[in-house]
């Protein structure tokens, strides 16, 4: 919530485009059939959610889930044995901020996403242009316009118009969490990060069903830990 607070000081961002967030993330988790959470809701529900912390309301925070999730990882020359559509792992990262929140230089950025994002790019050698789709960690609505502009796909203050606009949409310019998010699909906390990566498998194979991102031929996936005092990024490519 303080985060939320500091962005709507900084950028003007609205609690009506964090309303955007979360029915953009309904919506696509009513595609998932793996979702926890498959039901829809307008952005006029979100805005009427009783308030949990100012100015996020129930509609603005993950669930809490119950789930597994696990891949299987070996060297590519041995891939194509096991799966005729093995998917690549282009760069593997991690970052880390200060835990004391009191402690950092903003307070509508994570540092530990913008150095684990800077290696994983220097590490694929690709760009924020080059990637099909995202799965950030959207443990509330505020936090993915954040990743969004942390992460390098829209500049500071811009996230957020971009979802209202339909850019982050399954069919849109560059799709957040077509899975449904944490805020959907669920938070299942230790599986979610291997959540995300199955969920980059599924589309990047083309599996995805109704949810499918067309073209898909790279993917992100995001995760953070503690106040987030730490990033996790990978990048996966289609085939090789």
């Amino acid at each position: 919530a303080m985060y939320a607070q500091a962005h709507m000081k900084k950028f003007g961002t609205t609690k009506e485009q964090l309303a955007h967030v979360s029915a953009k993330s309904y919506y696509h988790g009513s595609l998932n059939p793996h979702a926890h959470m498959q039901k829809n809701f307008s952005v006029e529900e979100v805005l009427k959610a009783p308030i949990i912390a100012s100015p996020l309301g129930r509609h603005d925070c993950s669930l809490v889930t119950d789930g597994a999730a696990a891949v299987i990882l070996c060297p590519s020359e041995l891939a194509q044995r096991y799966n005729s559509k093995p998917i690549e792992v282009s760069a593997s990262t991690m970052g880390g901020e200060t835990f004391k929140v009191s402690d950092r230089n903003s307070f509508f950025s994570f540092g530990c996403t913008k150095r684990a994002v800077s290696q994983a790019f220097a590490q694929s050698g690709l760009t924020p242009k080059d990637i099909s789709f995202v799965e950030c960690h959207d443990c509330f609505s505020i936090t993915e316009i954040i990743n969004m502009e942390d992460l390098g796909f829209f500049q500071p203050g811009e996230a957020a118009l971009a979802v209202v606009e339909g850019k982050t949409r399954v069919s849109g310019e560059i799709p957040f969490n077509v899975s449904g998010g944490l805020k959907s699909k669920g938070h299942a906390i230790g599986a979610t990060g291997v959540g995300q990566i199955v969920e980059a498998v599924y589309q990047l194979r083309g599996l995805a069903g109704l949810r499918q991102v067309k073209n898909a031929e790279t993917a992100l996936t995001h995760m953070l830990g503690g106040p987030p005092s730490i990033s996790t990024i990978h990048i996966f490519k289609k085939g090789f």
